[in-house]
């Protein structure tokens, strides 16, 4: 997995992720919408079949811990399906 920063402009973010299913970005993006320090989450992919997806952002806060909180929030929600299947 590679992550490429595209894009850090004042409180724009662009993420581009190599070898990751868009439904990673897409889960990450879904957390970070409905947050009311975040203006704007897009997951995007400019070619289905050749362009690796991308997370984009407009942040009120730094958009790395978001993120970060993001991907926490989301491993807290599979441990807890993982131990209801145990």
């Amino acid at each position: 997995m590679e992550i490429t920063l595209v894009k850090n402009e004042d409180n724009l973010y662009e993420i581009e992720f190599k070898d990751v299913d868009v439904s990673v970005v897409n889960l990450i993006k879904d957390r970070l919408i409905n947050r009311d320090d975040v203006e704007f989450a897009a997951s995007i992919r400019e070619h289905i079949t050749v362009s690796p997806p991308k997370l984009v952002l407009r942040t009120k806060k730094n958009p790395k811990t978001l993120i970060r909180e993001a991907i926490k929030s989301i491993m807290k929600d599979l441990n807890k399906i993982e131990k209801k299947l145990s």
